[in-house]
């Protein structure tokens, strides 16, 4: 993928071409195949090559209609971008902040569980199992937690 265009080589096409309208998917389209159309036309039988000559005019005076086009999606593809640093740049909270309660024999426990649970084919029983897993292992950590706290525990 290439760079993204800077704001101020963006803001300098879009002035420079003013109020042409984004190109339509088939005049994409005709271009496409003008240009397939003229590398494969035969540049050797004539002086002046008036069929390439007209292709090009024609892809010429819709260009400003491609250049529209193309700051319009670099304008979406902005967006994207932001909005991807932003949801990389949160921090969520932890999914199962129980699970990090357990020692270790119980977390491989639990995760070996859970794996077979989500191992399903039915995608709702599945998630009941994930469900079932998950609510008897919290209850097993947060007892465990609770013993190996409290006054006198296993600490």
């Amino acid at each position: 993928m290439t760079n993204p265009m800077s704001e101020q080589q963006l803001a300098e096409i879009a002035r420079l071409i003013g109020e042409a309208k984004p190109a339509t998917d088939a005049l994409l389209t005709q271009l496409g195949e003008s240009v397939r159309d003229r590398l494969a036309h035969d540049h050797s039988t004539q002086r002046e090559d008036w069929y390439c000559m007209n292709l090009t005019s024609f892809m010429g005076e819709r260009m400003g209609w491609v250049l529209r086009r193309l700051l319009d999606v670099e304008a979406e593809a902005a967006q994207l971008r932001a909005r991807v640093a932003e949801l990389e740049a949160r921090s969520y909270d932890a999914a199962l902040p129980w699970a990090v309660l357990m020692d270790a024999d119980d977390l491989e426990s639990f995760l070996a569980e859970l794996a077979e649970a989500a191992s399903g084919t039915d995608d709702l029983t599945t998630l009941a199992e994930v469900e079932k897993t998950c609510s008897t292992w919290r209850l097993i950590a947060e007892a465990q937690h609770a013993h190996n706290t409290a006054p006198g525990g296993a600490a």
